[in-house]
């Protein structure tokens, strides 16, 4: 769980006992009940928000890396046919020139880069089959460099995708959290003005400390004061 969500459902959570522990005296001084659940529903949705905002980040991940793999993938495979090209053509340079094969020329890394190269090698390969598969290029190469534009494309869409629903889901995580800091702002606002002068009360509703962690196993009580001898 995201450091801030947490926390912030930590401290909502004891805020919530809080109010039950107190609830005779906090009514007495006309503390609307309603407020508690609106507390209790914005810690839910807040919960229901950061698992839903985790799934869509690990959704994205789980799509950039098989971009990643794609991209890798298929740049291997051009480098494939630049291979052929170069053993099969090795003395024709106008047609090595076609295949962008030799030592100086870079292979694409990116997205854009293996999609357009694979696009362009559809329009060189055509006719020059025979060469290549006896140059140690497979039939199943060909077919891959044929198939590769629209598989970078679909892939690359579904990561864009991955993207927006990512995005969407951590502004409704973080709309949640506002939401849920303002119901506790507003309950420990209520406390200051109607226990102005009770400092028991007052730091019951004070905030868990930033930082302090998830643990709710309270501190160590200090040791009783031995009787005077």
């Amino acid at each position: 769980m995201n450091k801030k969500v947490s926390e912030e459902t930590q401290d909502g959570n004891a805020l919530d006992q809080t109010i039950t522990r107190n609830i005779a005296d906090l009514q007495k001084k006309g503390f609307d009940t309603e407020d508690q659940t609106t507390l209790q529903s914005c810690i839910e949705d807040t919960v229901e928000k950061e698992r839903a905002q985790n799934v869509a980040d690990k959704d994205l991940n789980d799509k950039t890396a098989e971009q990643n793999a794609a991209v890798q993938e298929t740049t291997t495979l051009i480098k494939k046919v630049r291979n052929a090209a170069l053993t099969g053509y090795s003395t024709d340079k106008r047609t090595l020139a076609l295949f962008n094969a030799g030592i100086n020329k870079k292979l694409p890394d990116s997205v854009n880069g293996v999609r357009t190269e694979c696009v362009y090698l559809n329009t060189v390969i055509p006719g020059r089959e025979t060469v290549l598969l006896k140059s140690g290029l497979q039939q199943e190469d060909i077919t891959l460099v044929i198939n590769a534009p629209a598989r970078i494309v679909a892939i690359d869409k579904s990561q864009e995708d991955a993207k927006k629903i990512r995005e969407a889901a951590t502004l409704a995580r973080d709309l949640s959290v506002k939401a849920l800091k303002a119901i506790k702002k507003k309950i420990r606002n209520f406390v200051k003005t109607a226990f102005a002068d009770n400092s028991v009360m007052l730091v019951q509703f004070e905030p868990i400390p930033k930082g302090r962690g998830g643990s709710s196993t309270p501190p160590p009580e200090d040791p009783p004061t031995p009787p005077a001898q």
